[in-house]
């Protein structure tokens, strides 16, 4: 039967959640953010027992809270992988994208949480090249 989930339906019931997902969890590839949110609930929220709408209320004050601890990461170069994973207390996720001369940049940062919305170590956490660095996605 597959995995479905109504975002019109989401964003008549819930216009402020809606608009919330939007501007603080969008998806910074061309599937758009719909295709992006769909991906993530079908993936991880089936396992909530509860319905999309109380899903995607825990991935948005997650994400919030991720980015709240982050926001004093200023180091855009290497150091900045271990930065992130001592201020969060867990090995997270990283996703790199190559760039021209063989250089790369950090492209997503993945978080990873038990049943109970609990940080863990993600497994087969990955690092990017020890030479990644961060850059603003407008200017890459």
């Amino acid at each position: 039967m597959g995995c479905r989930v109504n975002f019109t339906e989401l964003e008549e019931q819930s216009p402020a959640l809606f608009d919330d997902l939007s501007y603080n969890w969008p998806s910074l590839y061309n599937k758009g953010s719909e295709g992006f949110w769909k991906y993530n609930y079908c993936k991880y929220g089936t396992c909530d027992p509860e319905s999309g709408t109380a899903y995607f209320k825990k991935a948005l004050r997650e994400t919030k809270k991720v980015n709240e601890l982050l926001k004093d990461v200023t180091d855009r170069g290497p150091g900045a992988f271990k930065k992130i994973n001592t201020v969060l207390g867990v090995n997270v996720r990283y996703w790199c994208r190559n760039v021209r001369g063989g250089a790369q940049i950090l492209e997503q940062i993945g978080v990873c949480y038990d049943r109970d919305w609990n940080m863990m170590d993600c497994p087969h956490a990955k690092m990017c090249a020890i030479t990644a660095e961060f850059t603003d996605y407008c200017s890459a």
